[in-house]
C-alpha cells in the first residue's frame, strides 16, 4: 500500500521552474526554482525594495521562445502599511 502511495505523490510533484519579471524597478529579473504546478502559476508576485518603500506587483503572462515559461509583468505599486 505505501508504494502505492508513493507512487501517487511522485505522479504530482512538480520539477521547479524559473519566472522573469518584465518592467518596474525589478525588470529583467529572474526567480529561480519556483515550486508548484506550472500550469497555474501564482496570480501575482510582490517585490519589496525595502522597509518603508512600496511593494512592486507583478501579474503573470505566458512566455514566448525559449527560458522562463511565465514572465510577470509589472502592474503597479502597493503601500505597505
Amino acid at each position: 500500500m505505501a508504494a502505492i502511495e508513493r507512487s501517487l505523490v511522485e505522479a504530482f510533484e512538480f520539477e521547479p521552474y524559473d519566472i522573469v519579471l518584465s518592467g518596474g524597478p525589478f525588470d529583467g529579473k529572474l526567480i529561480e526554482r519556483v515550486t508548484g504546478d506550472p500550469m497555474t502559476p501564482p496570480d501575482t508576485v510582490q517585490c519589496s525594495s525595502g522597509p518603508g518603500e512600496p511593494d512592486a506587483i507583478y501579474s503573470p503572462r505566458p512566455a514566448v521562445g525559449e527560458g522562463p515559461l511565465w514572465v510577470y509583468v509589472f502592474i503597479g505599486y502597493q503601500l505597505n502599511t
